[in-house]
This record gives C-alpha cells, sequence and structure tokens, in this order.
C-alpha cells in the first residue's frame, strides 16, 4: 500500500523532472557543472536507492532517476551542438540525425536499466522540441495522457 502511494508521486514528479531539466538546459551557464551535479549525486544516491528498492549493495541492471536525467541531458545538449552547427538551412538532415541520436539514447536507456526507460528519452526530446511553445508542450502532455490512457497508473 505505501509502496503504490509512493508509485503514484513518483509518476507525477517525473514528467516534472524531464521539465524542469530541460529549462535548466537551456537557462544554465555552465552545462558541464550541471551535468557533473546529476552524475555526483547519482553516484551517491545508488547504494541507499539499491539497499531500498532490490535489498543488495549494487543492483547494475535498477539505476535510479538521477542517472536518467543525466543521460536526456547529454542526448539534448548532443542535439542542440548539432542544432548550432548545422544551422538554418540543413534542418531536414538535423531532424533525421536527431531522430537517430534519440533511438540511441533510447537503447541505451532501456540497456543500461534507467528509470522510465525509453520514454524519459522520448519526453525530454519532446520537451526540448517544443521548448519555445507552450501550446505545443500543452498538446504534448494531452497527448501523452490519452496515449497510455490510464495504463500509466497501472501499479500491478
Amino acid at each position: 500500500m505505501i509502496s503504490d502511494i509512493f508509485d503514484i508521486l513518483g509518476r507525477i514528479a517525473f514528467p516534472i523532472f524531464i521539465f524542469l531539466l530541460i529549462e535548466g538546459f537551456f537557462k544554465t551557464t555552465n552545462r558541464w557543472k550541471y551535468l557533473g551535479m546529476l552524475l555526483l549525486f547519482g553516484i551517491i544516491s545508488e547504494i541507499p536507492y539499491d539497499m531500498f528498492t532490490t535489498a543488495s549493495y549494487f543492483e547494475p541492471n535498477w539505476n535510479n532517476i538521477m542517472f536518467t536525467l543525466a543521460l536526456v541531458l547529454i542526448i539534448v545538449w548532443s542535439i542542440d551542438t548539432l542544432k548550432e552547427k548545422i544551422g538554418v538551412r540543413w534542418r531536414i538532415l538535423w531532424y533525421f540525425i536527431s531522430a537517430v541520436i534519440v533511438g540511441a539514447g533510447c537503447l541505451s536507456a532501456m540497456i543500461l536499466g534507467l528509470d522510465y526507460e525509453y520514454h524519459a528519452v522520448l519526453i525530454g526530446y519532446f520537451l526540448y522540441i517544443f521548448h519555445e511553445n507552450l501550446f505545443g508542450q500543452f498538446h504534448f502532455a494531452i497527448w501523452l495522457c490519452i496515449k497510455n490512457r490510464g495504463r500509466y497508473w497501472d501499479l500491478d
């Protein structure tokens, strides 16, 4: 029962974490430090996280959310750097290459056993794409809720 409550709270909090990660990406002055802090906190919190979730000191197939956020940051940073280098003229090429980067990120998240797996990468990517468009972010959130039709809350 208590576990279900924390599961629901985590499912509510996760989209907020990703949204704030993307906002932080655009507003931070030092992205390396931002990434370093995510990874440092992930490393520090991994042993307690594994002890509470799997009753072992280290479980390589079950990692905390900080590593997921770090992966999303790396993907968004890569795509943004590519966007700056390619420019407006080759926009179609940028979309194709960014789709390949996102696909590789989704695969990496699944192989590494990160929380929310490929969902985190996709949510981060679309929030990055719609960053300047609040209307687009709202519609993406509505689409995500409709797409899941309540499965998001299925805790079995």
